[in-house]
């Protein structure tokens, strides 16, 4: 009985998690979503930049140097709980060496161009970036996927991919891919969860990150950006959708809440880095209880050698 209780409860979570991950989460909401066939006249966006539109993409940037692309939404996101989706591609001809990436915002400050992958570096709400390059002063690998957010207080710092600043990150090999890369977001009850595919296989049960306590006002607007220097990549956006998800829970006013996140644990790159620190401490204890095991087994046979010696 005891095994078909933890085999029902087993399913109980896959069904909920099939639930949770299902291709129709709410009401979605095409005022806000992009999907294709696209045409060169989206009224309800705005290309900035160097963006340009076809029936199968928007791209950002093209594949060359010091190009700077914007996508915005002309319409905000006045419901307080939602579920997105992002198919992308980060494409180029260097096959190892990649341009910076492709920014995602959803905040005040519609439009604008800066140097956080092309968007404002200071900005009221959430972002999630899809990094391809490592700058100088970053650990960790690359690509990565990370989000931020932010009541416009601070600058985002380029130097070194905001890894003091992000809320949560996660490796992501979505560059030079066949299909498109897929990233899911689901803001709900204060909670964000992100959940990422790079190969496009619709599959999303690696999760990036997940965060409570986050508290992201309406009125917000929906942003992708992308910037090209010396190094370059194309950067397309194939399709957005964005679902309203309904709660019976009041969420009360939130147009002039401010963004921030309660009770932060600490950043996933400090996790990465006492993860590595804990796997070498491990190796280096494995190795001195060999090194000391042999030590001791040699010094017992020198011993039992002694003790038999008194025996002759």
């Amino acid at each position: 009985m005891k095994i078909a209780g933890s085999l029902l409860s087993l399913l109980g979570l896959v069904l909920a998690e099939q639930a949770y991950w299902d291709d129709n989460p709410g009401f979605l909401k095409r005022s806000h979503s992009l999907i294709p066939p696209h045409s060169g006249n989206l009224p309800l966006w705005e290309l900035k930049g160097d963006t340009m539109a076809t029936s199968e993409y928007i791209r950002l940037t093209p594949d060359q140097q010091s190009k700077t692309g914007g996508l915005w939404s002309r319409v905000p996101i006045t419901f307080p709980w939602w579920e997105l989706q992002l198919a992308y591609k980060i494409h180029g001809s260097g096959k190892s060496i990649a341009a910076d990436g492709l920014g995602m915002f959803i905040i005040k400050e519609r439009g604008k161009f800066g140097s956080a992958l092309g968007g404002p570096s200071q900005f009221t709400g959430f972002a999630a970036f899809m990094d391809s390059y490592k700058n100088g002063q970053t650990t960790g690998n690359f690509p990565q996927i990370s989000g931020f957010v932010s009541d416009g207080s601070w600058s985002y710092n380029h130097d070194n991919d905001g890894a003091d600043q992000n809320i949560g990150k996660c490796l992501s090999g979505h560059r030079n891919k066949k299909d498109s890369s897929l990233l899911r977001i689901r803001y709900f009850e204060d909670r964000l969860t992100v959940k990422v595919d790079p190969d496009g296989t619709g599959d999303f049960k690696k999760t990036c990150f997940e965060v409570d306590g986050v508290k992201l006002p309406t009125g917000l607007y929906v942003g992708f950006t992308s910037a090209t220097g010396d190094l370059t990549d194309n950067h397309d956006v194939v399709s957005f959708k964005i679902w309203q998800l309904d709660s019976k829970t009041d969420a009360g006013k939130r147009h002039e809440m401010k963004p921030e996140v309660l009770n932060l644990a600490p950043k996933e790159a400090v996790k990465e880095e006492s993860s590595s620190g804990g796997g070498w401490g491990f190796f280096t204890f494995l190795l001195v209880l060999i090194i000391g095991g042999g030590v001791g087994f040699y010094y017992y046979q020198e011993r039992e050698k002694a003790s038999a010696k008194r025996f002759y």
